[in-house]
């Protein structure tokens, strides 16, 4: 069985098969199968990684895993991405002077070496097993996930802890409308599987649709009130393709249509 998951870097070596039911890791895992055929099971299917591919978890999500040794046994390398860790490596990466081409990261994703990423994650292996400091470890962590990045790879967002669950959702919503539309979309940049995100917001008594129209019409209100932007633009903004489907949704929500509501000059709604 996979051993129990802490921040950080090991690695599993075995010369029989692995398993493991009903995980859940509880931070993003960066897994790379350096001997065997590892296969990770979740509620969206089933993946492979083969030897020398690495396997991207989000944290939270429920898998099966079942190893299979190869010709030098089973060797997996684990390292646990936590909190502290990953806002670091999103600040370094938002700071890449050069665009990236990104790839939305799913519920597990398999990656290949490349080149540089195999530097990479040896000299991450290497480190570990000399004993270095942790806070060079860490390094070496932060840079194989910045070489993920360059290599097209997007991570998920690190949770807020700062933010409720429900204006973690509402900021995604708002800051790329038509990128961010399903609970699935949602779900992945968080780090997390659909059925956890609806899981935890019935919780505390919240629903992803309503969050989701709650976002688009609450901005949509304060561009159509506070803002001379024509409707067309605004419905853009908040994730409408069709200006007049835009229009229909907010008469159904506040009452009004938006070009009675701007020429009226009314600002407060019953």
């Amino acid at each position: 069985m996979l051993a129990a998951p802490s921040p950080g870097f090991r690695q599993l070596v075995s010369e029989r098969r692995l398993s493991g039911e009903r995980l859940a890791l509880p931070c993003l895992a960066v897994l790379h199968v350096e001997s065997g055929r590892m296969q990770l099971r979740h509620s969206r299917g089933t993946v492979e990684a083969q030897a020398g591919e690495f396997a991207l978890v989000p944290g939270d999500l429920v898998f099966d895993v079942t190893v299979q040794p190869g010709a030098r046994g089973v060797r997996l390398d684990q390292l646990m991405v936590d909190d502290g860790m990953h806002q670091r490596a999103q600040g370094l990466i938002s700071a890449l002077s050069s665009p990236v081409a990104r790839r939305m990261l799913p519920e597990i994703t398999i990656v290949g070496q490349s080149p540089h990423l195999r530097a990479a994650w040896r000299c991450l292996v290497l480190g570990a097993h000399s004993g270095l400091h942790a806070w060079l470890i860490e390094q070496y962590g932060l840079a194989v996930l910045l070489q993920l990045a360059i290599d097209g790879v997007e991570l998920p967002s690190p949770p807020d802890r700062d933010l409720s669950l429900r204006d973690q959702v509402a900021t995604l919503v708002l800051s790329d409308p038509f990128r961010f539309q399903t609970a699935e979309q949602i779900a992945s940049r968080l780090g997390m599987s659909s059925q956890t995100l609806r899981r935890r917001l019935a919780e505390g008594g919240q629903r992803f649709r309503s969050i989701l129209e709650d976002a688009r019409m609450n901005r949509a209100l304060e561009l159509v009130t506070g803002t001379d932007q024509p409707f067309g633009r605004i419905a853009a903004e908040v994730g409408y393709h069709c200006a007049s489907r835009f229009s229909a949704r907010f008469r159904q929500r506040f009452g009004v249509t938006p070009r009675l509501l701007r020429r009226s000059g009314q600002t407060r709604l019953a």
